[in-house]
Parts: structure tokens; sequence; C-alpha cells
């Protein structure tokens, strides 16, 4: 049976920035885009997102409910190249990954591991070795299996609150 992992990031566009612009953990900032509408929210880091700012919204009404809230241009060209680089450095679990550059927050990365298991002495030891590799680089990041690639991206992405 063919099993599969999706790798979650869902804070890929944040933090995946370092040096200068790398925003502090506790400050809220946003990654922001020009849209027919207006600068709009892209992506978001996790205290701007606790304190009720949404992907999308104007930036003038985020910069209302959030006075300190410190915006930067998004890059997601930037974002999707990096991505790739990820999946390709993923490599070490599974000969085949692939990208998954879906829209901010739902960015991850998919591993084809049939019979790789066995290598790390299971499924779950593959996946906690994967997970803390990928935090280690200073990521948020979740993993799930399945045999399917939709089980998995849908596993990875709606965990529950707690894991």
């Amino acid at each position: 049976m063919r099993r599969f992992i999706a790798l979650s990031l869902p804070l890929w566009p944040t933090g995946r920035l370092r040096g200068p612009r790398a925003p502090s953990e506790d400050a809220p900032f946003a990654l922001t885009r020009v849209t027919t509408g207006g600068e709009r929210l892209y992506a978001l880091n996790a205290a701007a997102s606790r304190n009720g700012l949404t992907p999308g919204q104007a930036l003038a009404d985020a910069k209302a409910l959030e006075p300190i809230l410190k915006p930067a241009p998004a890059e997601p060209e930037g974002d999707r190249r990096a991505l790739t680089g990820l999946a390709r450095w993923c490599g070490r679990f599974s000969p085949w990954t692939a990208p998954d550059p879906g829209e901010p927050g739902l960015d991850g990365v998919l591993l084809e591991v049939t019979g790789c298991a066995r290598l790390f002495n299971g499924e779950d030891r593959l996946i906690a070795e994967l997970l803390e590799a990928v935090r280690g680089l200073g990521h948020e990041a979740y993993a799930a299996a399945a045999p399917t690639i939709g089980l998995a991206w849908g596993l990875a992405r709606h965990r529950a609150p707690d894991h």
C-alpha cells in the first residue's frame, strides 16, 4: 500500500524570513500585497493571527485594529523558490518530494514514503524526525501520513487543537 506524508507549514511566508526583515515572534507582523482593492494582508505571523487579523484584510483596517502591526511587502515568488528548496532538502526522508505552494498558510511539502518507514524504524519515527528537522530550521510544522495525498494533506492542516 502506498503511503504519503504531507508537511504543513502554516507560517511559511513569515517564518522563512531571516536577517533584518525577520519579525519579532511577539510583535504582530504581516506581509502585504497590493491588489485592485488596495493593500491587503497576505500572510501573518502567529502574534498577528492571535490578535484577530486575517489574510485578505485591508491593511488600513488591520492597522486600525492593531496599531503596532509591522507590515512588509510579500514576495510570493521568493516563497515558492524557498519552498522548492525545502522540498529538495526533504529528499533525505524520501526520494519523491514536491512543494505544495498553496495560499499562505496552506504551504507545505508532499512526500511519497512507501517503503521508507523501515529506514527510520517506523512511520511514526519518520514523521517525528521530519518534524524535528524542519522545526530545527525554525519553521512551525505539522505532518500526517495517509494512503492518499489528499487525506495526508487534510490531516496535516486540520489537526486536533492540541497537536
